[in-house]
């Protein structure tokens, strides 16, 4: 069950990229319940892994790049529509931590 949860949030991703705009639009709003709902998920499966002593290595591998990807694509689809180094350096510095971090577990 966790390990269904986690690729519902890796799923969740495309429906954030496509009502996310880098323009005000009031669509933005539901690109970001989205994403809060794909972020809440990461709380919910560890919750039911753990509470039904489902965890397994392939779904502690299965959360990690779900978490990667949750937070690297969606900076990436959004700094690519800009040049500003106001933006791209910190993205790329957050892509950068986030790759390292996963290099060390």
């Amino acid at each position: 069950m966790a390990n269904y949860i986690t690729i519902l949030r890796m799923a969740l991703i495309f429906p954030v990229l496509i009502f996310v705009s880098p323009e005000p639009n009031p669509i933005n709003w539901i690109a970001l319940v989205l994403f809060v709902i794909a972020g809440l998920t990461d709380h919910l499966d560890g919750y039911v892994a753990r509470k039904t002593g489902s965890s397994s290595s392939l779904g502690a591998l299965l959360d990690l790049v779900a978490d990667k990807l949750l937070i690297i694509i969606p900076i990436f689809y959004l700094v690519s529509y800009t040049s500003s180094f106001l933006l791209i350096i910190p993205s790329i510095i957050i892509i950068f931590r986030e790759i390292v971090i996963s290099s060390f577990r």
